[in-house]
């Protein structure tokens, strides 16, 4: 087991293009994002992540709050996920 940093990093700039804090990308679910393509069908991406919960937020920006997951008498449990290297941040994982 290894702790990974949580996300993908998104470079982002400014107006004026010069580059800014690295954000990570969180884009649980959505597999019509370009940035699955590659990592979706091929094994060597995919990983388990133990959990002792989750929390999905829900409702209009600002008020959001948050549904949280778990496994009824289980004091942890795995989620499918996906796992690369980067230049940025090395191995990390996407929510």
């Amino acid at each position: 087991m290894q702790s990974l940093p949580w996300g993908f990093p998104r470079p982002q700039a400014d107006r004026d293009g010069n580059p800014l804090h690295m954000k990570p990308v969180n884009l649980v679910a959505d597999l019509t994002n370009p940035l699955w393509d590659k990592m979706v069908p091929d094994p060597r991406y995919r990983c388990l992540i133990p959990l002792t919960a989750l929390a999905q937020p829900e409702g209009p920006r600002g008020r959001m709050t948050r549904t949280w997951f778990r496994v009824r008498d289980w004091p942890v449990f795995a989620w499918a996920g996906f796992c690369r290297r980067t230049e940025e941040w090395g191995r990390s994982m996407p929510p």
